[in-house]
């Protein structure tokens, strides 16, 4: 099963779109989220490990 990476970072990191297009070639699946688009209503959960979301 494909893992995926979730990288957290600002709209114009540079540094941040060469290592999304690196893993991009090899195929892995990516979500890039923005802090700054995170309003006040909108969450989101994640999980490293077994059991439920934190």
């Amino acid at each position: 099963m494909a893992r995926t990476v979730l990288v957290v970072t600002a709209l114009e990191d540079v540094t941040a779109d060469w290592v999304v297009a690196a893993l991009n070639e090899r195929g892995v699946p990516v979500v890039r989220v923005d802090p700054a688009d995170i309003g006040p209503r909108l969450a989101f959960a994640f999980r490293i490990g077994p059991g439920e979301p934190a």
